[in-house]
């Protein structure tokens, strides 16, 4: 790295300490001339910030936070720019034929983990973003990051899932306008986390990943149930075939061998279902209890957390409220048990 880019980067970064003291430093009718000096700045070097190094996004997430609301006439420009980035971050991934157990030369990967910080900024300081349907095509790349060979990714995605779960349940509008509300996306990013249960994680990480997991299944199951969807072959014929691709997609992940031939026989053979729960749901945390005799001793502690989580989600009752009937208790017992007994055993 020359001298010059050296210099070009400090100065860069000096720029974004100070501008927060430049925009509120003078009085009322100086702050406009102010604000235009910050947004020539911006204007100049957005191109070279969103360029292949990290360090421009790093510089761009430090202006959200710095420039706050005023950061808003530049999401027009940035936005586009994370989407490609995290989209040829994917691409790359798909068609590359190196070896990844080294996950340091996966292509694109610091690109794509820098702008998913910088994301996670502007979320937070732009709550209406959560329902923006241009968004639509960033959610989907951040839900494939989720078994993304690079740790970092997989966490940065994982802390961002978590912020969108608190704004549906903080937000006015309904669940459904959400876009990652719909079923097969819930579906799919319980397995993609079940996935991530596989490998070591901090215990911080693996808090996240487990509320992640209890909102996912327990919305769910909620989805099922406000719909009448315990029919499985009804509900098949009731979704596109871009929902039902991303079931099948999750069942492949979920059971590599026979995860597809599965749920072909659910579709097919509806009648022979328990009534009280749903088969999808059912098979998920039955091959989540197999994959938990894999795991280590930490993340035996994550699934047994989420399944004292969703417990009471599942089993129909709550603290003030208890069961009314057999099948209430009876509702999943089996394989949310079966792991606690096989590790007692």
């Amino acid at each position: 790295m020359t001298l010059y880019s050296l210099l070009m980067r400090r100065l860069l970064l000096s720029f974004v300490e100070f501008s927060g003291e430049i925009l509120n430093a003078y009085p009322e009718p100086d702050r406009m001339w102010s604000r235009a000096i910050v947004n020539s700045f911006l204007l100049k070097h957005m191109g070279n910030a969103m360029n292949k190094e990290g360090t421009g996004k790093k510089v761009l997430g430090l202006l959200v936070e710095v420039m706050g609301m005023t950061f808003q006439n530049h999401l027009i420009r940035v936005l586009p720019a994370v989407r490609n980035i995290l989209q040829s971050a994917v691409n790359a991934l798909a068609s590359t034929q190196q070896d990844l157990s080294d996950v340091s030369v996966i292509p694109f990967w610091k690109e794509a983990y820098y702008s998913l910080v910088m994301l996670g900024k502007i979320l937070n300081q732009f709550h209406y973003l959560f329902l923006d349907r241009e968004l639509e095509a960033i959610w989907e790349t951040i839900c494939e990051f989720l078994l993304h060979p690079h740790l970092w990714l997989r966490n940065i995605s994982c802390q961002i899932l978590s912020s969108y779960f608190t704004a549906v349940d903080n937000s006015k509008a309904s669940a459904d306008a959400f876009y990652l509300m719909r079923p097969s996306i819930l579906f799919h990013l319980a397995v993609s986390l079940c996935c991530q249960l596989k490998v070591p994680s901090s215990d911080d990480a693996g808090k996240v990943i487990m509320q992640n997991l209890v909102f996912s299944i327990s919305h769910l199951h909620s989805f099922f149930e406000k719909n009448e969807h315990m029919d499985v072959s009804s509900f098949w014929s009731s979704l596109d075939s871009a929902e039902q691709d991303r079931f099948l997609k999750a069942f492949g992940i979920l059971d590599p061998r026979k995860g597809n031939r599965t749920l072909k026989l659910y579709i097919s053979d509806s009648d022979q279902h328990d009534k009280n729960q749903h088969p999808f749901i059912s098979y998920f945390l039955q091959r989540m209890g197999k994959l938990t005799f894999q795991m280590e001793a930490n993340q035996m502690k994550i699934v047994f957390a989420f399944h004292q989580s969703i417990s009471p989600k599942l089993f129909h009752f709550y603290k003030e409220s208890p069961p009314t009937n057999f099948d209430d208790v009876r509702s999943f017992a089996y394989q949310l048990l079966l792991p606690l007994y096989r590790v007692c055993e």
